[in-house]
Protein backbone atom coordinates (compact mmCIF):
# COMPACT_ATOMS: atom_id res chain seq x y z
CA UNK A 1 0.00 0.00 0.00
CA UNK A 2 1.03 3.77 -0.65
CA UNK A 3 1.47 5.76 2.29
CA UNK A 4 2.01 9.01 -0.13
CA UNK A 5 -1.87 10.74 0.17
CA UNK A 6 -2.48 11.17 -3.68
CA UNK A 7 -2.69 15.29 -3.03
CA UNK A 8 0.87 14.99 -1.72
CA UNK A 9 2.86 16.87 -4.08
CA UNK A 10 6.61 15.86 -3.95
CA UNK A 11 9.15 18.95 -3.39
CA UNK A 12 11.57 19.50 -6.10
CA UNK A 13 14.70 20.81 -5.42
CA UNK A 14 16.15 24.12 -7.65
CA UNK A 15 19.70 25.71 -8.08
CA UNK A 16 20.80 29.00 -7.29
CA UNK A 17 20.81 29.30 -11.18
CA UNK A 18 17.26 28.05 -11.73
CA UNK A 19 16.36 30.37 -9.04
CA UNK A 20 18.16 33.54 -10.32
CA UNK A 21 16.32 32.54 -13.75
CA UNK A 22 12.96 32.81 -12.54
CA UNK A 23 13.08 35.31 -10.38
CA UNK A 24 15.22 37.64 -12.50
CA UNK A 25 17.44 38.55 -9.56
CA UNK A 26 21.08 38.33 -9.18
CA UNK A 27 22.71 36.24 -6.90
CA UNK A 28 23.54 39.51 -4.29
CA UNK A 29 20.10 40.55 -4.62
CA UNK A 30 19.23 36.85 -3.62
CA UNK A 31 21.46 36.57 -0.45
CA UNK A 32 20.74 40.35 0.11
CA UNK A 33 16.61 39.28 0.50
CA UNK A 34 17.25 36.19 2.16
CA UNK A 35 19.59 37.86 4.81
CA UNK A 36 16.48 40.29 5.50
CA UNK A 37 14.18 37.75 6.11
CA UNK A 38 11.94 38.90 2.52
CA UNK A 39 13.30 35.66 0.34
CA UNK A 40 13.06 31.82 0.78
CA UNK A 41 16.50 30.39 2.49
CA UNK A 42 17.47 27.22 0.54
CA UNK A 43 17.92 23.56 2.06
CA UNK A 44 21.65 21.88 2.85
CA UNK A 45 21.86 18.56 0.48
CA UNK A 46 25.50 18.39 0.69
CA UNK A 47 28.39 20.21 2.73
CA UNK A 48 28.73 22.14 -0.33
CA UNK A 49 25.45 22.22 -2.16
CA UNK A 50 22.33 24.14 -1.22
CA UNK A 51 19.17 24.09 -3.27
CA UNK A 52 15.74 25.89 -2.84
CA UNK A 53 12.22 24.39 -3.14
CA UNK A 54 10.57 25.61 -6.50
CA UNK A 55 7.12 25.21 -4.40
CA UNK A 56 8.66 28.27 -1.61
CA UNK A 57 10.04 30.64 -5.08
CA UNK A 58 6.41 29.82 -6.87
CA UNK A 59 5.18 31.13 -3.67
CA UNK A 60 7.53 34.25 -3.87
CA UNK A 61 6.74 35.13 -6.52
CA UNK A 62 3.01 34.68 -7.24
CA UNK A 63 3.22 37.06 -3.70
CA UNK A 64 4.97 39.80 -5.38
CA UNK A 65 2.36 39.46 -8.44
CA UNK A 66 -0.34 40.04 -6.00
CA UNK A 67 1.28 42.72 -4.30
CA UNK A 68 2.16 44.98 -7.45
CA UNK A 69 -1.68 44.73 -8.77
CA UNK A 70 -2.21 46.20 -5.39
Amino acid sequence: MNDIAPSTIEPVLISRKEVERLTTLCRSSIYALMQSGRFPRPVRIADQRVAWVKQEITEWLNDRIANARV
